[in-house]
Parts: C-alpha cells; sequence; structure tokens
C-alpha cells in the first residue's frame, strides 16, 4: 500500500492511489467543512464545503450533485490556490486529483463525462459566479483589478457559516439530491 492518510472516519486512504471502497460522503463533507477556501485570506473562515453547497444551487437542478461534488477530491488533496495549482510545477498533482476526482465521482454515480470541468460547461460556469460573488462578499476589495470580469456575480450576498453548520448542510444535501435522483 502507498502513503496514506487517516480520515475523519479512520480509513486508511491513499490519496494518490485511492479506491473506490474507500471513499466516504462523511470523510468528504467534514474535510471540506474545516478548509477554508482563498488560502485563509478570506475576511473570516469561509469553506470549500459552503463554496460547493452554493454551486450545487448555481447549477440546473439536474446537475446539483455534481456542482455539490465538484471540489470534493480537495477533501484529501487539499485546495491549492489557483495560480500555484495551474503552474506548470503541479502537472503531476493536476493528474493525480484527476484520478482521485473520478475515482469519487465513480464512488456515488455522478455523471464522470462532466470531468474535466470543461471551461465552459454548466458546472465551470456556475464555480466561476460564485468565485466573482466569494471575491465581492468575503475578501477585502482587490489591490489591482481581477484579471477576469467580475460581471456575473450572483445576486445574494455570501455570509460564512460556522463549520459544523456547513458540514451539516452539505450532508443533507447530498442525501437529498441522491433521495430525489438529482444526479442521473
Amino acid at each position: 500500500m502507498t502513503d496514506w492518510i487517516q480520515t475523519f472516519t479512520a480509513r486508511q486512504f491513499c490519496p494518490l492511489e485511492p479506491r473506490i471502497e474507500d471513499v466516504d460522503i462523511r470523510d468528504i463533507a467534514h474535510a471540506l467543512a474545516l478548509q477554508c477556501r482563498y488560502a485563509g485570506h478570506c475576511e473570516e473562515f469561509y469553506s470549500v464545503a459552503q463554496h460547493c453547497l452554493i454551486v450545487s444551487y448555481a447549477v440546473p437542478p439536474a446537475y446539483a450533485l455534481e456542482g455539490l461534488m465538484h471540489d470534493a477530491g480537495e477533501a484529501y488533496m487539499l485546495d491549492i490556490p489557483r495560480p500555484v495549482k495551474h503552474s506548470g510545477i503541479m502537472e503531476a498533482y493536476r493528474e493525480a486529483e484527476h484520478k482521485l476526482e473520478l475515482t469519487i465521482w465513480m464512488r456515488f454515480g455522478l455523471q464522470v463525462e462532466l470531468l474535466p470541468l470543461a471551461d465552459d460547461g454548466v458546472i465551470k460556469m456556475a464555480d466561476r459566479r460564485v468565485m466573482r460573488t466569494e471575491q465581492r462578499d468575503l475578501l477585502k476589495p482587490a489591490p489591482v483589478e481581477w484579471k477576469d470580469n467580475r460581471e456575473g456575480a450572483l445576486a445574494e450576498k455570501i455570509i460564512s457559516l460556522p463549520w459544523r453548520t456547513v458540514e451539516r448542510r452539505f450532508l443533507e444535501r447530498f442525501h437529498e439530491l441522491k433521495k430525489n435522483g438529482m444526479d442521473q
């Protein structure tokens, strides 16, 4: 067995050699609820799990479960700031993350054809809208104008929630979507 991490549910999990049977939604919800977006540079704590929840409501209902799970791999491999993650030195990391995400999506019966998340795909478009909203509502004003257009943010203001609340809501949303078959 390759190197492993211990998960919240006390599983032995190998992020570089993930197995479907080792993926647990409770581990994903817990870990994402405790990870802060933007490398912690928000004005207050704002979790990856809350971001995923908002994306799940920002996509059409047929894609809600994929929207909720679009960053699920970060539960095992962390949220890395975009400029670092998309640099040339992180190519192997991105490949490992893709393998992990594919395993997670297969575990929950998600539409794997949506991986990788296309730049013009419905989930990526919602992810960008949510990101614009987060930058408007959760970060200090930018020192220089953002590279991409800030237009298109959601109308609703994002208020960061306590991690335990977000973990519970993430799990509730997951079970609601699986029960209603919105992942098909």
